[in-house]
């Protein structure tokens, strides 16, 4: 591993608030962030839904396949903005280091190719540095994460989860934007043993509506991470709205459960995205006050879309969280 702290894994589905808590402990001047290595470096031999049987057996790659992960250096991983200061850059660094991050992303959005950022002798970053904290961000890996928490003793595991229809209306938002893809991956779910036990056959699911699927794809990883993992002392589920509600508080909490102080550049970066317009953030972005999103997908969806959504989520318990208001959620996050 690359410092000598335990390494930070958030994990969620898409459209669910990842990338928006591994910004905000990448706010912290001694975490090295990497933002979804492993959509660039990619182990096709690991399975991304490992039945309950195959844990033993792709133990030892997955623990590999991790400390892979952690040299990957591209302007997509290692320079995803907003960039904040480290103390493991020298004052010479942090500016070289922004210059190249805003560089490289030029070069990309000139479409001269995917850039080959140089940005490890601009940032040195000593191994075993028992100062830095390694946060790694994955959507792809979701279904993974039990399977990296046995590979690595220490890993502290961040599961974010989203009202379900909330992710199924941004999804639909990315489509008709063009930025996400319609796919959902119903054979995957039962060839892995996920989609078993909710009342639905793998035929019946492939011929129901684009909601109905996508809640049963939220419903089905994140219920099987989270029984698999919570009890642990190393997992925490974090509720997407519970975050943005009591995003300072929240953060403190989680900040010290990864061995973090409390810093005053994560204090002003809270601020800045209260103060930030709702609307200028972008798909992707993340700058944007944190409860600007939260009842978006009310206006968003119709009452025969939203009841699609429920009727599908209530089979399991983390639905059941969303649809019955009088079930607190405190404790998880």
């Amino acid at each position: 591993m690359m410092t000598a702290a335990a390494p930070v894994l958030v994990v969620g589905s898409g459209r669910s608030g990842t990338t928006f808590l591994a910004k905000l402990l990448d706010s912290h001047p001694r975490v090295v962030y990497l933002h979804e290595p492993d959509s660039v470096l990619v182990d096709a031999e690991l399975p991304f839904l490992p039945a309950s049987d195959e844990l033993e057996a792709y133990r030892a790659r997955a623990g590999r396949y991790l400390e892979r992960l952690e040299a990957v250096r591209t302007p997509k991983v290692y320079g995803h903005t907003p960039v904040f200061d480290k103390r493991y850059r020298s004052a010479l660094g942090k500016q070289i280091f922004r210059l190249g991050v805003y560089a490289a992303k030029g070069v990309e959005r000139a479409g001269l190719g995917r850039g080959a950022l140089v940005l490890a002798p601009a940032s040195p970053l000593p191994r075993h540095d028992p100062d830095s904290v390694v946060v790694i961000k994955s959507v792809n890996s979701l279904g993974r994460a039990r399977l990296f928490s046995l590979a690595v003793p220490g890993l502290r595991v961040l599961h974010i989860v989203r009202h379900p229809a909330a992710v199924v209306a941004s999804r639909l938002r990315g489509i008709h934007k063009g930025v996400m893809g319609a796919r959902n991956y119903i054979d995957s779910l039962f060839d892995a043993g996920y989609g078993d036990g909710y009342g639905w056959s793998r035929e019946a699911l492939k011929a129901a509506s684009f909601e109905e699927q996508a809640t049963f794809e939220w419903m089905a990883v994140n219920q099987r991470v989270y029984t698999e993992m919570r009890g642990s002392p190393r997992y925490r589920l974090v509720h997407y709205e519970h975050l943005c509600q009591r995003l300072e508080a929240t953060a403190r909490e989680l900040f010290a459960d990864a061995g973090l102080s409390w810093e005053p550049q994560s204090q002003a970066f809270i601020r800045s995205l209260e103060a930030a317009p709702a609307e200028g953030a972008g798909y992707f972005g993340v700058v944007r006050p944190p409860t600007s999103a939260l009842a978006r997908w009310r206006e968003e969806l119709g009452a025969e879309q939203v009841r699609r959504i429920e009727e599908t989520a209530r089979r399991c318990e983390l639905g059941r969280m969303y649809f019955e208001p009088e079930r607190s959620r405190g404790e998880h996050a």
